[in-house]
């Protein structure tokens, strides 16, 4: 509660079989014991706004990917249902700044009221950024988030000046205030 006037969202996405269903409903238990007064339900989609969810004390989305585990359970969302995922799966900050930039095209027309829009603001590392910032000690995870951070106001400040909306989630690997 130190943040009322904040609304979280939590996204679980197990790609594979390596979760057990018992893990699963450990984890929706959890979430449902620490997060259950505070949830926002899916029953009507994403209806509210912002300041509407706050005023009725429902600060909390959360989004778990198996949709059996939650079927009975509306105040959990699926999360392929609850969010429309964007990534752009490069460690090239030209070719992710070009892939946020088609993004964020795709969002000026986005008109759902069942799933918020997400913008993923993240360099991803593959094998071969990898192996260059283990043999020079340049692209560490950090120093390759810290790179993307640098462009970041200027770029949303472009879209702002653009009258262009940045999509609903924004997610920024070590972001620090």
């Amino acid at each position: 509660n130190a943040s009322a006037g904040e609304v979280v969202i939590v996204e679980t996405a197990v790609t594979d079989d390596s979760v057990s269903g018992g893990d699963t409903d450990q984890l929706v238990a959890m979430m449902e014991e620490i997060l259950g007064p505070y949830l926002y339900p899916r029953t009507n989609g994403f209806a509210d706004t912002l300041n509407q969810m706050v005023a009725k004390n429902q600060r909390a989305v959360v989004a778990i990917s198996n949709a059996s585990a939650i079927a009975d359970k509306p105040q959990f969302w699926v999360q392929g249902d609850a969010i429309h995922n964007s990534y752009a799966d490069s460690c090239n900050l030209t070719d992710m700044v070009a892939y946020n930039d088609a993004r964020v095209g795709e969002y000026q027309a986005w008109n759902s009221s069942t799933q918020l829009f997400k913008i993923s603001w993240t360099l991803t590392p593959d094998a071969e950024c990898i192996l260059a910032g283990f043999l020079d000690g340049v692209n560490s995870l950090i120093k390759t988030a810290d790179t993307a951070n640098t462009h970041l106001q200027a770029w949303a400040d472009g879209k702002f000046a653009a009258k262009q909306r940045l999509g609903n989630i924004m997610i920024i690997d070590h972001f620090e205030t």
